[in-house]
């Protein structure tokens, strides 16, 4: 047994005078501790998003980007799956051994919506790959928001008087896959001109507390007001995500016709009347006028016949 172990002390010795004659010879052995990294676990197809990576040295070689010492893709090697495939160090940066880089730098999502790999590995480039991979992390690409919306209903009248006021309402789906909110800036939007403000307004806000997700359905439930020029007016919407995009179907471009406001007139026809009384004395008498407005006379809405010169 002591014959054993002491084969077992002069190889160890032996092996480690043989690595300190390597060093001494000057042999280069590059190596590479997986740290850490802050990467996203979701991110939307085409968005831009910035990570981190942290590798130590533990070889005897000092990084230098001079000398093609870089951060490189794998999962497959080489892949430019994030929009590259490698990460360089700054021209004046050297990582000497048992220190460690933080490699930090833009990643853009791909296209195709699904789960991808994120993993790295440190490379001498034109020489060799060398140390750990970084822990692999799924990234799940979701697809790139889209604002889509379907015309449901609205309740509008056939006519309205001129500067009259009405309440109306228009029904939208939410066809995308992006949520309405009112912090996110999505309205109901005036069409047939774009942006007009024939009704008295050009948008219909959501309220505060509105969030009408992919397959829900916003009624918009607001009051217009009648142009003051009689004729028929076009009421068309379509929903707008302000200051990005107008999308999705438009609401039927229906014509409203407004009325002229009312107009009180009345023109003499005849009379009979006596050309004398005696004091005190009743007579019947008439009187026959005509309407020429475009209101119609009723008792109930106190149209009378008074008297003149004087009243």
């Amino acid at each position: 047994m002591a014959r054993f172990l002491m084969c077992v002390s002069l190889w160890v010795v032996s092996s480690v005078w043989a690595g300190s004659a390597h060093a001494q010879l000057g042999t280069d052995i590059d190596a590479s501790l997986f740290v850490g990294q802050n990467v996203p676990t979701t991110l939307t197809a085409g968005q831009n998003a910035t990570v981190s990576v942290t590798f130590q040295n533990v070889g005897n070689t000092i990084w230098r980007e001079a000398r093609g010492y870089k951060l490189g893709s794998q999962s497959p090697q080489d892949n430019e799956r994030w929009g590259l495939a490698r990460v360089l160090l700054a021209p004046s940066e050297s990582v000497a051994p048992g220190q460690q880089k933080t490699f930090t730098f833009q990643i853009t999502a791909p296209d195709t919506p699904g789960n991808h790999p994120f993993r790295w590995r440190m490379v001498y480039e034109g020489v060799r790959w060398f140390g750990q991979f970084s822990e692999e992390v799924t990234i799940q690409v979701l697809p790139a928001s889209v604002d889509n919306a379907a015309f449901v209903s609205q309740s509008v009248p056939s006519s309205l008087t001129a500067g009259g006021t009405h309440t109306v309402s228009v029904t939208m789906r939410n066809t995308g896959n992006t949520t309405w909110t009112h912090a996110g800036r999505y309205r109901l939007g005036s069409q047939n001109p774009q942006d007009n403000e024939r009704w008295g307004l050009g948008r219909v806000v959501l309220s505060p507390s509105d969030s009408i997700a992919p397959g829900q359905q916003k009624t918009f439930t607001f009051q217009i007001t009648a142009p003051n020029t009689p004729g028929p007016a076009a009421f068309r919407w379509r929903m707008v995500h302000e200051g990005v995009n107008w999308f999705g179907a438009f609401t039927p471009n229906t014509a409203i016709q407004v009325q002229p406001q009312p107009v009180n007139n009345a023109a003499f026809v005849s009379q009979s009347v006596p050309s004398s009384l005696m004091a005190g004395e009743r007579r019947t008498v008439s009187v026959t006028m005509r309407n020429t407005g475009t209101t119609t006379w009723t008792r109930a809405e106190e149209y009378k016949l008074g008297s003149e010169e004087p009243i």
